[in-house]
């Protein structure tokens, strides 16, 4: 259904207002409809009017002209566009009176226009309002956009001006113009045409557009004001608009150390004073500040420094102020911060940075079809007769050729029948030797090459007699683990190594599946491939480790070869995880889908261990206990043999069962091809495996009826992916220790949790998104990432600075925000566009503006006071008699007659005072997250009958928790608070 609203007809203007129906649509909405349908010839207006409400229509330049001649409480709204510049203008109130201050001195109209000439000296001044009280217009300067209202926004706040008015959208009221009941916007100086006193209006034709001119604002406050102390009696400086520093994408020095202070200095750039993007003075002082707090001196502070103004009266400046530095806390998270600006990949780990340029292959070739065919394969080299002895070193080939094929290109992409029907082309009188790196894999392979018409000997199916005795060798055709190599002698014409990247895995670390043949296994692997007349690697993630494999053998050779490397057009098929935090509700949320009848694949790392395959089995068969093992529920895991030897026909054994359970025993190779079988795949994730195997295995089912997985991950890492120990006696051999080396980078990016950095990447490389189990779950993830950065004393996000998205924006930036692919200005354009959410539809921006400046989350605790009447701090107020929001400080002396025992349930205090103000102090605290209401004062009071003297506590509410209040309970959003019907 789409929104309603009332419409009204006046002043020749049709406005829209906007409409409340209970239970079917929101007061929201009308704002964002005339600003979405805008005319080019018009300006956007808003009206607040005492009977009509609040309206917003738009009128052309002669309208508004005609309108504003009385008082019909008429304002602009400052929209940009690439045809809409704004006028310079400030907005100057009388000084707020702060409690326990005097009030503060106005300043005069003529000083007001001497500080604005100090920057535009040929201004002319277009001036409105009542004394003390103005609206200044500059009609021959323009900003041309948003973001070159920033320098107005610093004039503005060093003089103590209302900064708000420069915030996207803002409201600015019109000449002759007032708030209902307030005093009319009156002319006072400059053109009498009206025109000239509005903002997007009348332009004088020799503007200037601020853009183009540098202004010197000199000492900003943040420089010679002192804020609060910290605890260690550090002053704490004024923060910094990251936002005002523009985004660059320059790339990381392969030798960036995080540690390296100075290092970091030499990669902040600092553009010479009135180029693009020039660090302002503040920013400049900070680094400063930075600097002498790490321990960097001033020859080099001042050498990076002197980039953007090297005058002598600059150095001595900054010289003068090097030594208060000290006074100055900086959090040593401001200069990372600050470089991320400008290496968006700054942050990343350094393993997971040469991890990703494991996968950068040059050579990589993609076929024009989305599956592989077995003609995309070159053919095998040609070998003459009588190449003397298959193992010497003195056979040379006649012909260079494409020997080795690396298939790559993800999963599902007719690898294996490709190479199939290859070996049916070329290999009907050559012998073939299949390379896996799992029985599970070896065991599904014999069946699927069965389904080719391809006889396949395993090397499962021979005891350790026949394998010594030579069985496997008298065999065309032959499946084999690496680990038994050392069983063959005769060479191979087609070698095929199918997931080459996890049969490496078996070198690494202590490599002990090999025992005592490692290095027989390893030299016949290599003599394999170079000895046959074709190579194959097939690997959905193909990376250089295997590459680099192809290369060495190729050099250490004897002949001329080459290699290609393929992949196909068809990108992955789109899957998503939907992220559910707890183990608990994972494995609950799988028996309900079992419960209705789902056919599920449960993939979890372990095989022992309360959420191993055995446990999630045996919850399965007492949920069910009609259900059998082997019938109606399949589980694999290492030992389990019995069930691995049937996955030579897993077509047709899991098309009968329920459920399978499985770990990484079947990561790779197993595939069950049939489409709509399977209703949903779970998936559980910990670090101590590879994230390969773990994408891989729930790989195994292609075509699942719902692409929607459920994700559970969590950081364990009890054994790692493997026993990182060399093993005792390393291969003498260069292409071996190059593996072991490419090995290691996986290995370290695996173990490397920081923001799933390695374990998203994968996820992109499938084609697999990540989604919150809801969007409080992505929020908060949201939040937490925000939080990460400096504190507001170092850095702020202002609010005006900050675009405003739609609501398919939002989406979106919620799920690239839980994946930790988002920007920082994506991650705040999603946290204000749901912080708007929060509020009313007709809350002003400058209110919501100021509860974000000050603590955004205190909405939300406003909310859910508001949709709780028996939350234990609304218990407290009712106790005392307060009303949240109205304007008033809270009693000096609140009690409440909570059992301490149910406020222990609720809050979590280092120390407890005693019983009385002070817990009601600590409870409303700790609740708003703010020194909301804290110990004043204290007397000392007569007992009556008693000679003792008794202390009596008085507590004061700061002026910032009235104010808070009062905004966020007059204008939150109401529809958050309904209670659910029933």
């Amino acid at each position: 259904m789409a929104q309603q609203f009332r419409m009204v007809k006046w002043l020749g203007i049709t406005w829209l207002g906007n409409l409340e129906i209970p239970g079917v649509q929101k007061a929201t909405g009308a704002q964002d409809k005339v600003l979405a349908e805008l005319p080019p010839d018009k300006v956007p207006l808003w009206c607040h009017h005492p009977k009509k409400g609040r309206l917003w229509g738009t009128a052309t330049t002669e309208q508004l002209i005609e309108i504003t001649a009385t008082n019909h409480y008429i304002y602009e709204i400052l929209v940009f566009a690439p045809y809409r510049h704004h006028k310079v203008y400030f907005d100057i109130d009388p000084p707020k009176q702060k409690k326990g201050e005097e009030e503060g001195t106005p300043i005069s109209l003529n000083d007001a226009k001497s500080i604005i000439l100090q920057y535009f000296p040929h201004a002319r001044f277009q001036i409105s309002g009542h004394e003390g009280s103005w609206h200044i217009i500059l009609s021959n300067y323009y900003a041309g956009n948003l973001e070159s209202t920033a320098v107005l926004q610093q004039i503005a706040r060093k003089h103590g001006w209302d900064v708000s008015v420069y915030y996207r959208n803002s409201n600015f009221k019109c000449i002759n113009q007032s708030k209902p009941g307030q005093a009319v916007q009156d002319y006072i100086e400059g053109n009498t045409a009206r025109s000239k006193h509005f903002i997007l209006h009348d332009f004088d034709e020799d503007a200037i557009d601020i853009s183009t001119m540098t202004f010197d604002l000199g000492e900003l406050p943040a420089v010679t004001s002192l804020r609060k102390k910290n605890a260690a009696g550090r002053t704490q400086s004024q923060s910094i608009d990251i936002l005002s520093i523009p985004q660059l994408d320059l790339p990381v020095p392969d030798n960036y150390d995080p540690k390296n202070n100075l290092q970091k200095l030499s990669m902040l750039p600092n553009p010479p004073r009135g180029s693009p993007g020039t660090l302002d003075h503040h920013t400049c002082w900070k680094v400063m500040c930075w600097c002498r707090q790490v321990g960097i001196e001033f020859p080099k502070f001042w050498a990076w420094n002197k980039q953007k103004d090297l005058s002598p009266a600059r150095m001595q400046k900054f010289y003068q102020a090097w030594n208060s530095a000290t006074r100055y806390n900086v959090s040593p998270k401001f200069m990372d911060t600050l470089l991320e600006r400008f290496y968006p990949d700054i942050n990343v780990s350094v393993v997971t940075k040469k991890f990703q340029r494991q996968f950068d292959i040059p050579e990589l070739h993609k076929v024009d079809h989305d599956y592989f065919e077995d003609t995309d394969i070159a053919p095998p080299i040609y070998i003459p007769d009588g190449v003397g002895n298959p193992f010497g070193w003195n056979v040379i080939l006649n012909q260079a050729a494409k020997k080795f094929t690396l298939l790559g290109g993800g999963m599902g992409r007719n690898k294996t029948g490709a190479v199939a029907r290859y070996i049916r082309r070329y290999g009907q009188n050559l012998r073939t030797l299949w390379i896996c790196p799992r029985i599970t894999l070896a065991e599904n392979t014999v069946g699927r090459l069965a389904e080719e018409c391809l006889d396949f000997l395993c090397y499962r199916t021979c005891n350790t007699l026949q394998k010594i005795e030579g069985k496997m060798d008298d065999s065309q055709n032959v499946i084999c683990s690496i680990q038994s190599l050392h069983y063959l002698t005769e060479i191979f014409d087609i070698v095929v190594v199918d997931e080459p990247e996890t049969v490496f895995t078996s070198y690494f670390g202590n490599a002990e599946t090999h025992q005592a043949n490692l290095w027989k296994n390893w030299e016949q692997f290599i003599a394999f491939c170079q000895m046959a007349k074709k190579v194959i690697f097939m690997d959905a993630f193909t990376t250089n480790l295997s590459l680099n494999v192809v290369k060495g053998i190729i050099e250490n050779g004897w002949e001329r070869q080459e290699y290609e490397v393929l992949d196909t057009s068809l990108p992955p098929l789109p899957r998503k995880f939907v992220e559910i935090k707890l183990y608990a509700d994972w494995i609950c949320s799988a028996l309900r889908d079992l419960k209705e009848g789902k056919k599920l694949y449960i993939f979890t790392p372990f095989k022992r261990g309360k959420q191993g395959v055995d446990a999630i089995l045996k919850t399965i068969l007492k949920t069910f206990p009609d259900w059998e093992e082997g019938t109606d529920i399949f589980a694999y895991y290492a030992e389990n043999e019995a069930e691995k030897k049937r996955l030579s026909n897993v077509e047709t054994i899991w098309e009968r069962c329920r459920v399978v359970i499985t770990n990484v025993s079947i990561s790779v190779g197993v595939n069950f091809n049939k489409k709509d079988v399977f209703d949903r795949i779970y998936g559980y994730y910990s670090p101590f495996i590879p994230v390969r195997d773990f994408i891989q295995s729930l790989h195994r089912v292609r075509h699942p009826k719902d692409s929607t997985m459920l994700l559970h991950r969590d950081f364990r890492r009890s054994f790692g992916i493997c026993n990182n120990r060399r093993p005792a006696e390393m291969p003498d051999c260069l292409i071996f220790r190059q593996m072991v080396s490419d090995l290691e980078i996986e290995y370290n990016a695996n173990n490397n949790t920081k923001k799933w950095e390695t374990f998203n990447m994968f996820c992109r490389k499938a084609g697999i998104e990540i989604h919150p189990v809801s969007t409080e779950a992505g929020l908060e993830n949201n939040q937490e990432y925000l939080k990460s950065f400096p504190s507001k004393k170092d850095l702020a996000f202002y609010w005006g600075n900050i675009a405003d998205i739609e609501s398919h924006q939002a989406e979106q930036y919620l799920y690239m925000s839980y994946r930790n692919d988002a920007s920082l200005e994506q991650c705040l354009q999603l946290a204000k566009y749901f912080f708007k959410k929060r509020f009313s539809e007709d809350t002003e921006d400058d209110i919501m503006a100021e509860v974000w400046s000050a603590k955004p989350d205190f909405i939300d605790k406003v909310i859910e006071l508001r949709s709780n009447p028996s939350h234990i701090i609304n218990r407290v107020f009712t106790e005392n008699g307060v009303t949240l929001g109205d304007g008033t400080p809270l009693p000096n002396q609140m009690q409440t007659s909570i059992p301490v025992e149910e406020i222990k349930t609720q809050f979590k205090f280092d120390r407890r005072r005693e019983e009385g103000t002070g817990l009601v102090a600590q409870m409303i605290n700790a609740y708003f997250g703010m020194k909301a209401y804290y110990q004043k004062d204290s007397k000392r009071k007569q007992k009556q009958n008693e000679n003792k003297r008794k202390r009596e506590r008085l507590h004061e509410t700061s002026q910032t928790f009235i104010d808070l209040a009062e905004v966020c309970v007059a204008y939150h959003n109401k529809w958050l608070c309904m209670e659910p019907e029933g």
